[in-house]
């Protein structure tokens, strides 16, 4: 079945990587290889053969000088960010601040999500996604098994697109995904789409119904999350910063075929067969 098998981001220190992403959020090292003198560590919090989450896999290069540390969030930028879907944001945004990470304030975005931000070491944002809006949450007990005091999954990798159209075109129709989820976020200029293998049935067909939302965030797959900001789609000279050089080098998906794409912004995707 295919599905978002890996996200790879370089980083600039190893050690440092994975004891936040082991320590800080309790993900699993599951991997770790040395390749043409690179180091490659790959993480999930799940290590279950069964499951659809995405690996993480982080490159240190000695040899690279063309990725820019610290990372910053602008919107040139065309890498975003990942996400971690978890059923209670403020406990785990408490227990990563007791833990020494800098977090921003938890706030709802109208008809999206429950969230909050922060970074890795190498400024790589993440964003923390609450299972459900304030008015419908339920405050339960911290589940002392979990550094994030509730169950996270790797819900998004997130990056930039000019033309939605044309994203989507690629997305479904060379890559075969299924567009799960339209959020009109024009109120800050912007709408998200959200795409997977389709391996599971929405709550209502319409795409863009509210009814979705919460039953996204409790999804145990990893999407894509395409953000379409409206400022640059008829700026004919305008392309967002990709490849090598932002740290984010591709995606990876188990399918049936063997090969490497460019998307039309320039994202590199790989399909890998495994029999």
């Amino acid at each position: 079945m295919q599905y978002l098998h890996k996200h790879t981001l370089y980083i600039s220190n190893s050690k440092r990587s994975l004891e936040f992403y082991i320590n800080k959020l309790g993900m699993k090292l599951i991997n770790c290889f040395k390749e043409k003198n690179k180091e490659y560590y790959q993480l999930n919090f799940d290590k279950s053969k069964e499951s659809k989450q995405t690996i993480l896999e982080l490159v240190y290069d000695p040899n690279n000088t063309t990725t820019s540390f610290p990372r910053n969030s602008e919107t040139l930028e065309g890498y975003w960010k990942i996400a971690i879907c978890i059923k209670d944001v403020d406990i785990a945004r408490e227990n990563l601040i007791k833990s020494g990470i800098h977090v921003g304030a938890a706030f709802e975005v109208p008809n999206v999500a429950y969230l909050c931000h922060f970074n890795d070491p190498d400024g790589y944002c993440i964003e923390l996604i609450q299972h459900k809006f304030q008015k419908n949450h339920i405050k339960e007990s911290e589940d002392t098994n979990y550094i994030l005091g509730n169950k996270p999954v790797f819900c998004l990798v997130t990056y930039r697109v000019k033309d939605i159209n044309k994203s989507l075109d690629f997305y479904t129709k060379k890559i075969g995904l299924k567009l799960y989820s339209k959020m009109d976020v024009s109120f800050r200029g912007f709408n998200i789409y959200f795409l997977a293998p389709d391996i599971d049935q929405l709550p209502n067909e319409d795409v863009e119904s509210i009814d979705n939302v919460e039953w996204l965030w409790q999804r145990e797959f990893t999407m894509i999350e395409l953000q379409h900001i409206f400022e640059f789609e008829n700026t004919k000279e305008f392309s967002y910063k990709v490849g090598l050089k932002t740290g984010f080098e591709k995606l990876t998906f188990i399918d049936n075929i063997d090969e490497e794409l460019i998307d039309p912004d320039g994202y590199k995707i790989e399909r890998k067969r495994v029999d």
